[in-house]
């Protein structure tokens, strides 16, 4: 099976980070801006308000971006992304909205059950409770997966997935070439059910209309165990370090 790309170069290329909902990615955000020169580093969708000159000057851009934003740039570039268990990502969505005023989505579901909810919006394929991590590699406004695929292994450095959250962050921390880490979990959606507190009819829903969004993530969960695998030794013993500092 092919790896990621793995081969960025921090000499002039545009990192993108294709911020997916409830994966984890308000974390990696805050990891960026303390790798990064915050005046080179903007926020999708300011995009309008910069001058070609500004633009060309950028040395990341992260936010709520699909696959393809790049064309607003001249200069080369690669993309980091995460991807999470689609069940675990839409009861994710639920319950930060319910209890985010400021949210979006609060209004519509702060009168709607979770299985009401869940009914309501798989209804529609255009849904980001619909295959929206497909969506968001792809590019495309119809999820389409053979070309997820192939923009990941063309075009992301790392896929990551929030299920493996310390590996994926060690092999960004490796292949982007970052300075050393501390973290904790932002933006972190507590005291939800878990999948095992629904009702299966609803879990089996969420899993029907969310097939590419599965498939999606058992691809990029082989590929980055690949990729863990084929460290050699010395980078196992610095993962190994990296997990043993992340402990203490």
């Amino acid at each position: 099976m092919k790896r990621m790309k793995g081969n960025y170069s921090n000499s002039g290329e545009l990192l993108i980070f294709s911020h997916i909902p409830k994966t984890a990615g308000t974390t990696i955000r805050r990891i960026i801006d303390n790798q990064y020169d915050k005046t080179r580093i903007i926020r999708f969708p300011q995009l309008d308000m910069l001058s070609a000159e500004q633009l060309n000057q950028t040395e990341v851009l992260y936010g709520h971006c699909r696959f393809g934003v790049h064309r607003h740039f001249d200069q080369s570039f690669s993309y980091i992304t995460m991807l999470r268990d689609p069940v675990e990502r839409i009861i994710s969505t639920y319950y930060f909205a319910l209890r985010s005023p400021k949210n979006r989505m609060h209004e519509k579901v702060k009168n709607m059950s979770f299985p009401d909810f869940i009914f309501d919006e798989t209804r529609d394929g255009r849904s980001p409770l619909v295959n929206h991590q497909t969506r968001f590699l792809s590019g495309e406004k119809i999820p389409d997966l053979e070309k997820a695929k192939e923009n990941m292994h063309e075009h992301y450095t790392v896929v990551g997935l929030t299920e493996m959250f310390d590996e994926s962050i060690f092999l960004m921390k490796k292949y982007l070439d970052w300075n050393e880490i501390d973290y904790s979990s932002s933006n972190v959606t507590n005291n939800r059910p878990k999948q095992n507190d629904m009702p299966k009819e609803v879990i089996e829903l969420i899993r029907e209309k969310n097939d590419l969004d599965y498939r999606l993530y058992e691809y990029a969960k082989q590929l980055l165990l690949d990729n863990m695998k084929a460290l050699d030794s010395a980078s196992k013993r610095e993962f190994r370090t990296f997990i043993n500092n992340r402990s203490i």
